[in-house]
């Protein structure tokens, strides 16, 4: 973190040294043998607790690195609500609002799904034409903390997606292309160099999802029936939509917990004399509707930036398992 304030143009290359040290000192663990007798069981918790300080190590530079990407385009990312609720003394909690720069993350057709997404866990109220954005809500810090950490896993399921969905639709058309004999490399450029608007636009006219009948769409509906992203989700059989909605690391599980966590507060919990684990108390924090909002597009983003980054970071130390 020193680093990025410091000599952010040095972070990359200070980044990547990190991870090809750990993952040097990793690649050393695995060679050493196995010591005999008494000595096996006190080296093997010893190389748990280095195995653990590397994951931990690991998971610093992923956050940092997402971080980085909020820096890059210009998003200050939200501060810890409890701060915030101490700072503000009673009133609601906000903060400044970039609701264009969260958007830009995406691709147009994937924030139409983050939009529904919010229609769902904001309680179908999550278009400001609807509600005010100066409206406050009273809602359980535990709840916000829960919908962040949700809509986070979304955002990175999203990416996923978006990212093999951009993939495949690319291939379509280069494949058109090559089969009606025209020059394969000039085609190939010209879609490069095209804004992915126009793609999305091209491609829209594909779609043959009928989300709702005629007679009841909302102009939010009629959005998505042009969704083509939306339809190649929906296509998606159970075992496909499984793996794509799994993180694909441990590290990236326990990043989010973290994270979650550093903003909202560790829940405390109370075991009660039965057994069961219940929560010693729940706050309620008051929040601008339009905070409430901007909270889960950050966090859509963050999940967004945690796949590309989970991605870089697997090429110089391997994070994510490989099948066979």
């Amino acid at each position: 973190m020193q680093t990025l304030k410091g000599n952010p143009h040095l972070f990359h290359a200070a980044a990547e040294q990190q991870l090809e040290l750990l993952d040097l000192e990793r690649r050393s663990a695995l060679e050493q043998p196995n010591p005999a007798g008494n000595d096996h069981i006190l080296y093997k918790r010893i190389a748990q607790l280095k195995s653990e300080e590397r994951r931990r190590a690991v998971q610093e530079v992923i956050y940092v690195l997402v971080v980085e990407k909020f820096l890059k385009a210009g998003i200050k990312m939200v501060p810890k609500i409890s701060a915030l609720v101490n700072r503000e003394g009673g009133s609601a909690c906000s903060w400044p609002i970039q609701e264009k720069d969260l958007e830009s993350v995406h691709s147009p057709e994937a924030f139409e799904m983050i939009k529904e997404h919010m229609e769902m866990v904001l309680g179908g109220h999550a278009t400001l034409s609807r509600v005010e954005p100066h409206t406050v809500a009273q809602i359980s810090k535990l709840r916000v903390g829960q919908i962040y950490a949700t809509s986070v896993m979304y955002g990175y399921f999203l990416k996923r997606v978006d990212e093999r969905y951009q993939l495949e639709k690319k291939m379509k058309i280069l494949t058109r292309v090559a089969e009606s004999g025209r020059g394969f490399t000039t085609q190939f450029l010209s879609i490069e160099k095209r804004e992915s608007s126009e793609m999305i636009q091209a491609a829209a006219a594909a779609s043959e999802l009928d989300l709702v009948s005629s007679s009841s769409r909302s102009p939010s509906q009629v959005a998505l029936k042009n969704n083509d992203l939306r339809a190649y989700v929906a296509k998606f059989d159970h075992e496909t939509l499984s793996r794509y909605a799994t993180m694909r690391t441990h590290e990236t599980v326990d990043l989010i917990e973290r994270h979650a966590e550093a903003l909202f507060g560790r829940p405390d919990l109370r075991v009660a004399a039965d057994g069961s684990v219940g929560l010693a108390r729940d706050d309620a924090i008051q929040i601008k509707f339009a905070s409430l909002r901007a909270l889960v597009m950050e966090a859509a983003a963050f999940g967004s930036y945690l796949w590309d980054v989970e991605s870089y970071v697997d090429i110089h130390y391997r994070v994510v398992p490989r099948r066979n």
